[in-house]
């Protein structure tokens, strides 16, 4: 479990310093206060050493553009200074301080040339603008590796790789309803005869839910829920929030994320549902070992929260963050579980 996160130079985010995180993590705040910069850093940190890693971070923020060097680059640096670095530094429970530092190198030479077709005409080069990627635990450098990038050109060449196992991660986005793995995931559920596990859950969307099943249309299984009636109905029909959770319950139940991200973790699901979706979050991040960091602007969602946490006989569990700015940039308050019962209690304006 990660217990706590610093971010240096990474977007908006000039300086966080050891914000801490607990089994269970809501963070809030107001628009472009770094709410969603703060799950990409994690998601940055523990995806380091994937050639798609920011790839992805470009396509959840649906950016679209060329691959010019400078350009994109600087988007991912505080004040788009390209001359700084980034730094992520983690603490985990069981290891101290593993720390991922991201340069921009303008003229990074290889070790061999290599081949650049642009126009159709193809020429050998040895210098490119590169993102360099180190990961070190303990000051001692364990991977290393660079991401070339010239006009179309896009390479990832890793150069050090001594990592001994990295905890998995998966980051829900604000707009995910379904994912593409929720078939696979269904089908290692059914495999296991464990779908009973998630049924609960959207039973509170669609009490009549007997439960799901598989369907092949043109080779591609898609998820069908059997409501009772002698027609089925794809489950992409029964609306965002039952979609949203479904999405959620398979990937707890399946154990495909040891730290599982959700941006607006109540997005599309109405107030009076909100409670049986915390309920459900916590009990599997128990069961399956997972930790969740999520966030919110909806004070809806941080009230169930605090509704179900405050009965739970672990508070030392969970942690409310609400980001805020002064005179020296974007700070976290932390609330544990009685000072946010407390708050919101006074009805204190804590979002």
């Amino acid at each position: 479990m990660i217990n706590s996160i610093s971010i240096h130079g990474f977007k908006i985010l000039e300086k966080i310093e050891n914000l801490p995180l607990k089994k269970v993590t809501l963070i809030s705040g107001k628009n472009n206060i770094g709410k969603t910069t703060i799950l990409e850093a994690l998601f940055l940190y523990l995806d380091f050493n994937s050639p798609e890693n920011f790839n992805r971070l470009f396509s959840w923020r649906k950016f679209s553009g060329t691959w010019e060097p400078k350009e994109i680059w600087s988007k991912f640096f505080y004040n788009s200074d390209l001359t700084k670095e980034i730094t992520i530094s983690v603490n985990f429970s069981n290891v101290e301080k593993v720390q991922v530092n991201i340069r921009f190198l303008e003229d990074y030479e290889t070790s061999v040339q290599m081949p650049v077709t642009v126009n159709e005409i193809t020429t050998f080069r040895k210098n490119f603008p590169a993102l360099e990627i180190i990961r070190s635990f303990n000051d001692s450098i364990d991977y290393k590796a660079h991401i070339l990038c010239q006009g179309p050109y896009y390479n990832y060449l890793k150069e050090t790789d001594l990592l001994q196992g990295q905890p998995s991660t998966f980051y829900m986005g604000d707009a995910m309803r379904l994912y593409e793995k929720n078939a696979e995931y269904l089908g290692i559920l059914d495999k296991a005869e464990e779908q009973e596990k998630i049924l609960p859950l959207l039973r509170v969307f669609e009490p009549n839910l007997k439960r799901f099943q598989l369907i092949n249309e043109r080779g591609i299984n898609i998820i069908y829920a059997d409501l009772g009636n002698k027609k089925k109905v794809a489950v992409n029909m029964l609306g965002e929030g039952f979609c949203r959770c479904l999405t959620m319950a398979l990937i707890l139940a399946t154990k495909n994320a040891d730290i599982f991200l959700i941006d607006e973790v109540g997005s599309g699901i109405h107030y009076s549902f909100q409670e049986n979706l915390w309920n459900f979050l916590i009990d599997a991040s128990e069961l399956y070992k997972c930790q969740i960091i999520a966030t919110t602007h909806s004070y809806d969602t941080i009230k169930a929260f605090n509704n179900i946490i405050k009965n739970n006989g672990n508070a030392s569990d969970f942690s409310y963050i609400r980001l805020g700015k002064n005179k020296d940039g974007i700070k976290p308050h932390i609330f544990l579980s009685d000072t946010l019962d407390y708050s919101l209690s006074s009805e204190l304006e804590i979002r």
